[in-house]
């Protein structure tokens, strides 16, 4: 296999696809097609058109995390992929890494997201919307998505430029 340093238009397509984990959701594996889908890009310049069997059947098993999370497991995978490519050697294989991180990066999601930024988001909303004001709803909006892109972006690309160290750095966070 060739050396594959993935391109930040293949990022950004990978990002793009970020957006849309959830729209096959299933009651089998969950999240898998989705993040299959995504990382689709990034396998593609990996591997060549069609990625090889074993490839493609590791990453369309189960896999189930917060939405806006996948992104750090899917830059994680993505630079995962490159080594295993160049065959050279891995501290953990891609499935066990994604086994580990799913559920404590899906809890911390939820933490972050649901318990802490979309209340926030809500208050402020309502502030303005108790004030008369016909913004609320453009505000509430921009108050949860903002933060929710970058943090989509920006754990794509830290996913993708540390690989394990990932898992450091988000400890470090303390969510």
């Amino acid at each position: 296999m060739r050396q594959a340093n993935l391109k930040w238009t293949t990022l950004f397509r990978v990002f793009v696809r970020s957006l849309f984990i959830q729209t096959s959701w299933n009651f089998e594996r969950l999240q898998n097609l989705g993040l299959f889908y995504m990382l689709l890009p990034g396998l593609r310049d990996i591997y060549g058109v069609s990625p090889p069997p074993d490839v493609c059947e590791r990453h369309t098993s189960y896999f189930n995390t917060h939405p806006y999370m996948a992104s750090l497991v899917a830059g994680c995978c993505l630079r995962m992929e490159e080594k295993v490519a160049n065959r050279e050697q891995l501290l953990v294989d891609v499935q066990t890494f994604k086994n580990m991180v799913i559920a404590p990066f899906a809890a911390m999601g939820d933490a972050l997201f649901w318990g802490a930024i979309r209340p926030l988001a809500a208050v402020v909303a309502l502030f303005f919307a108790s004030q008369g004001s016909l913004w609320a709803p453009v505000v509430f909006l921009v108050l949860y998505n903002v933060p929710h892109l970058i943090f989509r972006g920006g754990g794509l690309a830290l996913g993708y430029l540390q690989e394990l160290r990932t898992i450091e750095t988000v400890q470090r966070w303390k969510l």
